[in-house]
């Protein structure tokens, strides 16, 4: 416990020994002071306190051990968010009176204000302090402040002002909204849409809205857009209600009267009727053209409209079908579509039109507008390529002449030309062939021209001869550019074979083929010149000294020889064995099947290979070295080869002086070892 300083005195009252030697003088008598050395400490408990507004915050202060004299605390008072209006602001003196039992408590007490403002919760702090006549007993303690929270009490009514409400159809309808109260703090609300005979989102943007009042502001408003649905009706109307969130509610705000509003949409117009477009652009491969008509607004009746064909260069019945065309516009519908026919004839055409006109409508409220008329083109999807029926002709040096065909993909409405130059290859105009430039007429309808060109027998022996003919398309009427046209193939050249009239003569190139086992072995044909067609040669393979299918591949081989070619190849496997043994042959023979009667076996007609044995043996020591006594006389010494031989051979030994000397050391006559 904390006490106030005591005291007590001490007195001398004798001396000892007695006698005249000690006696008592004046300061006989002493105070002794005791000072308590035990701190208080004072603090908030609690530390945080809520008040509703208008109402007295009381707060607690508490020691930390008893005490037992009186002694006062200074209490001060600083905002946060409140300012001198929402509460009495300090200093307070706290008076503690002497506790001697136990901690001590006081309490004081602080007013705030009712402002009739609504507001967030608003907060000051309160601090103590201890005086200085008190403190060198007395100490803050910790927490040495608390936080006092003002709660308002105020209540908020929202309301519509006005409720009822008028606008224009396609125009946006502005709802105002007030609120009672003066705002320190934003409130929030939700006006929530409930159709009439007005439908959403039809006629007007769905809601729900929200409307905010901010601070210092006591009205705001929300907006539904309405839309201009083009239809003529009547007065179509919604409400919109104010809806208060429980949140809100918490905070004061409450929905009042009147907190539903009534929105007229007025709604008056006339309907105009026109074409999507001015033009329409279409391929003739489509097979129909949809046609577009837009109104200005929408009856809530269907009603007629008539659309009439009037021919260009386009034909009706030939490039499309109908001259009166009857459209229909549903109700509450501002579009409507009709189709009109196009004829696909796959002809190669330029451009042709005609055009459509929208009547005028005999339904009331209902006019024709720009644009009332159309011009309906139609492309062409038919483009032609010319090329040649065949990209080789091949002719007999002795048929005199050659016919060659230029034929088109399709037919044209009209006439055009396509010139034919040649061009030497090995064969030479006016000494093969006898050819001037030509001009070829496709007349309108046309699909194939030929033509025929001289060959020249020159009875000589030599070999096929070729030259080209190139395409070029001529007179051409003028096409826009991007529609179909008249094009030549890629490529836009065919070649013509002249074929002398010799036999041809098939043989082996080379004659002899040496290869290495465990490879093939390409057998070669050839022949003096191109044949103008395939050629066939038959090569067979036949045993000498080699083994069939052991080395080497047993077969018939059939060697095509394209036409134009002078080779074929006929590969015959040859197979590793791993034996040691002597080159090995065989042979391939060549034949001629049937059917072939310019083609004749020539010089040579068989060819031989050899096959290369591809094993190697290696000799050797049986032994690195060999040790013997002198008094041995003689020692024996063996050579070791790797692997066996099919045949027979020999090595030669001699020998060679190190060290020792022949024949003094010892004696050795060079001989031959077969293996």
């Amino acid at each position: 416990m904390v006490e106030l300083p005591e005291f007590f005195i001490c007195e001398i009252l004798s001396t000892t020994p007695t006698g005249g030697k000690f006696i008592i003088g004046d300061s006989f008598m002493a105070n002794v002071t005791i000072i308590d050395d035990d701190p208080i400490s004072v603090i908030f408990d609690p530390e945080t306190y809520e008040v509703v507004e208008g109402n007295t915050a009381v707060l607690r202060l508490i020691t930390n051990i008893a005490y037992d004299f009186d002694f006062l605390v200074e209490v001060d008072t600083s905002d946060i968010t409140t300012t001198s209006i929402d509460y009495q602001p300090g200093g307070y003196l706290v008076n503690f009176t002497a506790s001697p039992t136990g901690p001590g408590i006081a309490s004081f007490s602080i007013k705030t204000f009712s402002d009739n403002v609504l507001e967030e919760r608003e907060e000051f702090l309160t601090s103590l302090s201890i005086p200085q006549e008190f403190s060198d007993r007395v100490q803050e303690g910790s927490p040495s402040m608390a936080m006092v929270e003002i709660i308002d009490n105020t209540t908020a009514i929202v309301f519509f002002d006005p409720d009822f409400y008028t606008v224009k159809e396609g125009l946006p309808a502005e709802l105002f909204l007030r609120i009672n109260a003066t705002l320190d703090k934003n409130v929030t609300v939700t006006v929530e849409d409930k159709p009439n005979s007005a439908i959403t989102p039809e006629d007007y943007e769905r809601g729900p809205k929200t409307a905010v009042f901010t601070v210092g502001n006591e009205m705001t408003s929300v907006v539904f857009e309405t839309v201009s649905d083009n239809i003529i009706e009547g007065v179509e109307s919604f409400n919109a209600n104010i809806i208060v969130s429980p949140q809100m509610m918490a905070m004061g705000v409450f929905p009042g009267v009147p907190d539903t509003a009534v929105v007229l949409i007025d709604d008056s117009e006339n309907v105009t009727v026109t074409f999507e477009r001015s033009s329409y652009t279409i391929t003739e491969d489509s097979v129909s053209l949809e046609v577009g008509i837009r109104a200005t607004g929408a009856l809530k009746d269907s009603y007629p409209l008539v659309v009439t064909a009037t021919m260009g260069t386009a034909v009706e019945g030939k490039d499309w079908d109908g001259l009166v065309f009857m459209v229909t516009m549903p109700a509450n519908e501002r579009e409507a579509t009709f189709s009109i026919n196009i004829t696909d004839d796959f002809i190669l055409e330029l451009r042709e039109n005609f055009t459509i006109e929208l009547n005028e409508p005999t339904t009331a409220n209902v006019q024709r507008g720009d644009p009332y008329e159309a011009i309906i083109t139609i492309i062409d999807d038919d483009p032609i390529t010319v090329s040649w029926e065949d990209v080789l002709y091949i002719v007999d040096e002795a048929d005199g002449t050659v016919e060659v065909a230029l034929t088109a993909s399709g037919i044209a409405d009209f006439d055009y030309n396509v010139t034919v130059e040649s061009m030497d290859v090995e064969a030479v105009n006016f000494e093969d062939y006898n050819f001037n430039t030509a001009s070829v007429v496709f007349k309108k309808g046309s699909a194939r021209q030929a033509l025929n060109i001289i060959i020249l027998e020159d009875n000589i022996d030599e070999l096929n001869e070729t030259f080209t003919l190139t395409e070029t398309i001529t007179n051409v009427p003028d096409i826009v550019a991007g529609d179909p046209t008249i094009t030549t193939a890629f490529p836009d050249v065919t070649t013509v074979l002249i074929i002398d009239n010799e036999d041809i003569t098939a043989r082996f190139n080379p004659e002899n083929y040496t290869e290495t086992e465990g490879s093939s072995v390409n057998l070669t044909v050839v022949l003096d010149k191109p044949p103008a067609k395939d050629v066939t040669v038959i090569i067979t393979t036949m045993e000498i000294t080699a083994t069939p299918n052991s080395d080497y591949e047993s077969k018939t081989c059939v060697v095509i020889i394209p036409a134009e070619m002078l080779s074929g190849v006929c590969i015959v496997d040859l197979f590793d064995d791993s034996t040691i043994e002597d080159p090995e042959h065989f042979k391939a023979t060549l034949t001629i099947p049937g059917g072939q009667p310019d083609v004749i076996p020539g010089d040579p007609d068989v060819a031989f290979v050899t096959i290369v044995d591809n094993e190697t043996i290696l000799v050797r020591w049986e032994q690195d070295m060999y040790m013997l006594s002198e008094a041995d006389e003689s020692i024996n010494v063996t050579l070791i080869s790797s692997k066996p031989a099919s045949f027979s051979y020999d090595v030669t030994v001699t020998a060679m002086d190190v060290t020792a000397t022949d024949p003094e050391d010892y004696h050795f006559d060079e001989i031959m070892v077969t293996f």
